[in-house]
């Protein structure tokens, strides 16, 4: 219970990315430049976290909240008949090109050099162990060269004619491939450039994994394929499961939210909640030395303006609903409890008392009393759907 209210605590913003709305949406993937690759092979993640332990000190809000009780939340929200809110979950499935997929990727990452097969060509399929300089106009370019770069031949993560200018070199042997980079490369000073990459193979990883590699991968229990095997899918089921159950929680939240009828919020509190959102992504994005625009742009696939027009109604439109749940169903603390509880939170997060916890969160005891009920609200709509 306390890390639901932890991440909804403090902002109309943090419900929404941990209830629903955006779940699923918080990792884009960043292009990389390395200049012989056709698309990105790596990702920047960007997480959004509210939780006042990360970043606690120093963290006092300028924007002062206006409560939803403040608003007579009756008059914009009736609540349909949640009691009656049933839904099914569905079973964890982990799709097997996936476990193919990742445990090819484990298994090229981690092949051991000794076992590379030194005495044929690389085939379509074969991942080959290479160095690489590129040269334009004869001059090496900056990101195009490599050592010990292990490629999957036939993935298409390098631009065209590359693996293909592959296929059949032997172990040992060294290539020139003259190649142009795609008008629409991402490094504007190679699009559409004709460039030199001078390759050697060093050694081939044949597509049919060995146990002996497996076992040398230097993962604990395993020493041959079936075990590496079963090691990948353990790990993609933990992941699939919980994809599964923020789905299922998603999966409430929306039905919870079209039983819901809502007339137009006030223009003050919508007004409050984008300023509260604007603050809390401006905090965010400073953790990972970004203004607040980048950091959306990367978190979320938009600019900061659309992303708050759009999801400040949906914040609000939720906690104001789930608010009306914790009045009707008598969640709202009593302050003794609320006391208790917030005291649990102050020494769990470090801090020798509440005064000092609520100061660095830039929060009230009102606020937190809010937060509490909204969250123990959402809980009982997961207990009631699950029934």
């Amino acid at each position: 219970m306390k890390n639901k209210i932890v991440t909804r605590m403090i902002l109309a913003l943090a419900a929404v990315l941990t209830m629903g709305s955006l779940a699923g949406c918080g990792n884009q993937k960043a292009e990389g430049n390395q200049s012989g690759e056709s698309q990105a092979t790596e990702s920047q993640t960007v997480e959004v976290t509210s939780d006042p332990g990360a970043n606690s000190a120093g963290n006092t809000s300028s924007v002062k909240r206006i409560m939803i009780s403040d608003i007579d939340p009756d008059q914009y929200v009736k609540l349909g008949d949640y009691q009656s809110l049933r839904v099914e979950r569905t079973e964890v499935t982990v799709p097997e090109d996936e476990i193919k997929a990742s445990m090819w990727k484990e298994y090229v990452d981690g092949f051991p050099e000794e076992l590379g097969v030194k005495d044929r060509a690389g085939a379509l399929g074969d991942a080959v162990n290479i160095d690489y300089v590129g040269k334009k106009d004869g001059v090496a370019f900056d990101g195009g060269t490599a050592t010990g770069y292990n490629l999957t031949l036939g993935s298409g993560n390098f631009i065209a004619g590359f693996e293909d200018g592959l296929v059949g070199v032997m172990s040992g042997e060294t290539v020139d491939l003259n190649l142009v980079f795609p008008l629409g490369y991402q490094n504007v000073s190679l699009a559409g450039e004709a460039v030199v990459f001078t390759v050697k193979v060093n050694y081939v990883i044949p597509a049919e994994m060995m146990d002996e590699a497996a076992a040398k991968l230097g993962i604990d229990g395993v020493t041959n394929v079936s075990e590496f095997r079963q090691h990948v899918y353990d790990d993609l089921y933990e992941y699939y499961l919980q994809r599964n159950a923020e789905d299922y929680e998603n999966a409430i939240y929306n039905a919870f939210m079209e039983l819901c009828e809502f007339k137009d919020l006030p223009e003050t509190y919508l007004e409050n909640v984008k300023a509260r959102i604007e603050e809390y992504l401006t905090s965010s994005a400073a953790q990972y030395g970004m203004d607040a625009d980048t950091f959306v742009s990367y978190a979320y696939g938009t600019d900061l303006a659309t992303f708050i027009d759009y999801y400040a109604k949906d914040a609000a439109k939720q906690n104001i609903a789930l608010y009306l749940v914790a009045v009707k169903e008598g969640l709202i603390p009593e302050d003794e409890k609320l006391k208790e509880t917030a005291l649990e939170y102050a020494t769990s997060y470090g801090f020798s008392d509440v005064d000092s916890y609520f100061q660095a969160l830039g929060a009230t005891m009102e606020e937190f009393r809010e937060d509490y009920a909204v969250s123990e609200a959402y809980d009982l709509l997961l207990e009631i759907a699950g029934q």
